[in-house]
């Protein structure tokens, strides 16, 4: 599993999108708290620091990205993409 560190300011906005074989299921979670859960791109407004959890499944497996978000710099998109196989 990677661990990614992101600077970011409140307000912006967490994306992750997989790719791979279809269908892939992507879910955003923190505090063990699903904050998204799609087939589509996962997106969410970040409003606080700490720790993410990016996680893409598909009948082949799981994929996971480990974020530590920290506020600090300018607005902007933070895209995340995955290979699943």
């Amino acid at each position: 599993m990677q661990e990614y560190v992101m600077l970011a300011l409140p307000g912006y906005t967490l994306s992750c999108q997989a790719t791979g074989i279809l269908p892939i299921q992507t879910a955003l979670i923190t505090n063990s708290t699903v904050l998204v859960n799609t087939t589509n791109i996962a997106s969410i407004t970040i409003a606080e620091e700490g720790n993410y959890s990016l996680v893409a499944t598909n009948l082949f497996g799981t994929v996971t990205r480990e974020i530590l978000v920290t506020f600090f710099g300018e607005t902007k998109l933070i895209l995340f993409l995955f290979q699943s196989y």
